[in-house]
Parts: structure tokens; C-alpha cells; sequence
């Protein structure tokens, strides 16, 4: 007989219940360190979708701003009333906001930062092409001129615009 053998034969009773119990801790800590890790995977993966959902939220704000800019400024253009153009400035600044709080989530997200970067040059673009000129038109008392901007398609083209870098940029973050 091998000396081990000798040794399992002579140690007692409590020695050989300890030793059967040997391989169902050690599989019992094995299994604990695989719950562990797949315990920070999953925490790891809530918090980018976290994230995630942070920026859908901000963009969808941004999305609404945008909007209510819009209407902020047909309203001015429908009553010339200057107390209109309170909520355009309140929109403008909303979205703003919205905009700098989603590319702070975005770091290093360099495509969506890019979508981001075009919405907010379409906004810019949509105030110097539609909301400066229809401001001055209106101010200068031209309904029929603001009437006959808005028919020409600019303010369209430009809301029609913003509204699909919206959609694409939500569509890839969905994606993401």
C-alpha cells in the first residue's frame, strides 16, 4: 500500500468527512468567483445603458426645444405680439442645454458627437435662414412678406431637416 492510502486508512472519522467536504468548497468558491464576475459585467452593462438612456433623454429634450422654437416663432408671426418671442428664447436656451448635457455623456462617442454637432449647426442654421429674417419681416410689419417667406419652403426644408438628423441620431443610439 502507498503511504497515502495508509494515511486514509488511519486518519479518523471527522479527518475523512472534513476531506469529502474539501471538493464541495472548493467548487462552491469557484462558483462564487464566476457570480462575481458576471455580477460586474451586468453592473458594468447597466451603466452604459444608463448612459445611454441619459442621452436619448437629452436629445429627446433637445428634439422638443426645437420644436418649440418653431412654434414659438409662428406664433410671433401670426400676432406680432413681442411676449412671443419669450418662449423662443426659453427654447433656444433648453436646447442649448440639452445639447451641451448630451455631449457631455457622449465622450468619445465620435459619431454621435458628429450627429450632435450637425443638429446644433442646423439649429444655427434655422435661426440666421428662418428665425432672424421672419423676426425682422414681422417686426417691420410685413405680415404678407412672412406669409410669402413661409410659403417659399425655407422654414420647412430647415425643420424637415433637423427632424431626421433627430431621427438618425436616435436611431443609432437605439442601436447602440
Amino acid at each position: 500500500m502507498t503511504r497515502l492510502a495508509e494515511w486514509y486508512r488511519d486518519a479518523s472519522i471527522r479527518t475523512k468527512v472534513l476531506l469529502g467536504f474539501v471538493p464541495v468548497l472548493v467548487l462552491l468558491l469557484l462558483i462564487s468567483a464566476v457570480v462575481l464576475v458576471q455580477v460586474a459585467r451586468i453592473e458594468r452593462e447597466e451603466e452604459v445603458f444608463a448612459d445611454a438612456d441619459r442621452v436619448e433623454n437629452e436629445v429627446e429634450r433637445a428634439a422638443l426645444a426645437f420644436m418649440d422654437r418653431t412654434n414659438a416663432l409662428r406664433d410671433y408671426a401670426i400676432t406680432g405680439q413681442e411676449v412671443a418671442l419669450e418662449p423662443l428664447a426659453q427654447a433656444d436656451q433648453r436646447l442649448g442645454e440639452s445639447l451641451d448635457a448630451a455631449r457631455d455623456l457622449l465622450q468619445g462617442d465620435t459619431a454621435q458627437l458628429r450627429r450632435l454637432d450637425a443638429i446644433g449647426a442646423t439649429a444655427e442654421l434655422w435661426t440666421r435662414t428662418v428665425a432672424d429674417p421672419v423676426t425682422t419681416m414681422r417686426r417691420g410689419g410685413g405680415l404678407d412678406q412672412v406669409a410669402a417667406f413661409y410659403r417659399s419652403g425655407t422654414a420647412r426644408q430647415r425643420v424637415e431637416e433637423a427632424r431626421r438628423q433627430f431621427e438618425e441620431f436616435d436611431r443609432e443610439q437605439t442601436r447602440i
